[in-house]
């Protein structure tokens, strides 16, 4: 996954959204134009509206990246969710979030601390200013596994 989010960074593009079947597809063959964005990436604070749901950032050097995501009323369907948070720096992927179970409304939330824990490694890591960053949301319906989207934002560390 940081590889097909490193690609699509290099590629200049910030935000992407779909099924889990255009996200299988991308992991296997790379990007698509089912990706949508703009080239350069913007700091990591600010609104991203998308049709899937609205992704909301905020930054500090203090407190590191807090995070919201509201999905939107198509996914109604879907009913309770499990939904999860892939978030790298630099790289590096943070190990700070659990995958929740709540219904599609719920406002999902979490951080990304300037300093994290890296998943797999007993190290931390702390953000620099100009850092990249990579934050991937997925959600499956717990009622039914097939149907589920993801929603991701790049970019850079600029507080």
């Amino acid at each position: 996954m940081a590889t097909l989010l490193a690609k699509l960074r290099a590629q200049g593009i910030a935000q992407g959204e779909g099924s889990l079947a255009d996200l299988q597809r991308q992991v296997e063959n790379g990007p698509t134009s089912a990706v949508s964005g703009a080239r350069g990436l913007p700091k990591c604070r600010g609104t991203f509206r998308a049709v899937s749901g609205t992704v909301t950032l905020q930054e500090s050097m203090r407190h590191g990246i807090p995070w919201g995501v509201k999905l939107s009323a198509g996914n109604a369907p879907q009913g309770v969710v499990k939904f999860s948070a892939q978030i790298f720096a630099n790289k590096r992927e943070a190990n700070v979030y659990r995958t929740h179970k709540e219904l599609w409304s719920y406002h999902f939330h979490g951080p990304l601390p300037r300093t994290f824990d890296v998943k797999g490694s007993r190290k931390n890591y702390t953000m620099k200013r100009g850092d990249d960053v990579s934050f991937l949301w997925t959600w499956k319906s717990v009622s039914k596994p097939r149907s589920g989207g993801y929603r991701f934002v790049n970019c850079e560390f600029k507080p």
